[in-house]
């Protein structure tokens, strides 16, 4: 796996999911994180791109 520290060409990062502070609740996890085929952040808010649609999970912890 890449580090998900590290900033990709695009500029855009790999979050780890155990870094979502709060979780969609209404789905099943472990279903939903088969879907995820991508994750990006916007304004502090990790935005997870699934084949069904595109769904906010939670926020980004700030680490400085």
């Amino acid at each position: 796996l890449l580090d998900p520290r590290s900033p990709r060409e695009d500029g855009s990062c790999l979050i780890p999911v155990y870094s979502v502070d709060t979780v969609w609740e209404n789905r099943n996890h472990e279903n939903l994180i088969r879907l995820i085929r991508s994750v990006s952040v916007e304004r502090k808010r990790l935005i997870f791109n699934t084949d069904v649609e595109v769904v906010w999970i939670g926020t980004t912890r700030s680490n400085t």
